[in-house]
C-alpha cells in the first residue's frame, strides 16, 4: 500500500522529524515548527514535497494541498494575523 500524507504534521514525520525537515527544506528548525503547530505550509514548498513525493512513491492527500499558503506569504497565515 501507497502511504498517504494528508496533514503537515504527517508530512514533517515523513521526512524525519522538525529537524531532517529544516534541512530537506533549507529553513531553520522553528520555522518548520511553526508549520506543525499552524498547520500551514508555504506555497514555494510545493514542487520540493511534490517531487519528494514521487521519488519516495507517497501520495499527498487534496487536505495537505489545501495548507498551503498563497504564493509570496511568509510567516503566519492571513487568517491569524
Amino acid at each position: 500500500m501507497v502511504p498517504m500524507i494528508s496533514t503537515v504534521e504527517q508530512l514533517i514525520t515523513q521526512l524525519g522529524g522538525t529537524s531532517r525537515a529544516a534541512k530537506f527544506f533549507d529553513v531553520s528548525a522553528p520555522a518548520v515548527s511553526n508549520w506543525k503547530s499552524s498547520g500551514r505550509l508555504p506555497a514555494w514548498v510545493l514542487p520540493r514535497v511534490i517531487s519528494w513525493a514521487q521519488e519516495n512513491k507517497t501520495d499527498l492527500d487534496d487536505c495537505l494541498m489545501e495548507t498551503l499558503k498563497p504564493s509570496g506569504v511568509r510567516g503566519k497565515a492571513e487568517t491569524e494575523q
